[in-house]
């Protein structure tokens, strides 16, 4: 998935969470984030969204650019973002350092697990056999999720993260 929140640039974040909602994985569910050295200069903070920037405003006293960066602001600094975003323009600015291999594992609570498998769960209720779905009113929805999570615990199993040759895991 990709955005235009803050115009045609580079998007980073500082929340490994952020950066996880634009990660597509492989088959296995093996993910990969970059980690880089971006060189922000003198940021334009926004607070709000600039979808048409093609390029960063220009200074108005010698037509240069006025900034090097964009900082989209989140919501506990004035903004209307969930974690900040740090847009470059220029690719010059941004040095990949690092790529993370990584999986969730079914023990994972991080948000985005926890909203799967919420989803999973009312997935499950709804393709549940005629006689589960048709349960006596007097059996409280929170016994039918529970029916519904055992059912899914049964049918999985357990997932180890990935060693790659060199690395640490």
């Amino acid at each position: 998935r990709n955005g235009r929140f803050f115009g045609r640039g580079t998007y980073f974040t500082d929340v490994a969470a952020k950066a996880d909602t634009y990660v597509n994985g492989w088959a296995d569910g093996l993910k990969c984030v970059i980690v880089a050295q971006v060189c922000l200069g003198k940021a334009l903070i926004a607070t709000q969204a600039m979808p048409g920037l093609e390029k960063l405003p220009k200074d108005d006293f010698d037509g240069g650019t006025a900034y090097d960066s964009i900082v989209g602001e989140d919501i506990a600094h004035g903004g209307v973002l969930d974690h900040r975003e740090y847009v470059v323009f220029d690719d010059r600015q941004a040095l990949p350092r690092y790529l993370i291999w990584y999986r969730h594992t079914p023990e994972c609570c991080c948000f985005r697990c926890r909203l799967s498998a919420t989803d999973h769960v009312q997935d499950e209720l709804v393709s549940l056999p005629p006689l589960l779905r048709s349960l006596p009113e007097s059996v409280p929805l929170s016994s039918q999720l529970k029916l519904a999570e055992d059912a899914e615990a049964d049918a999985c199993s357990p997932r180890r993260a990935v060693r790659h040759e060199g690395e640490a895991t």
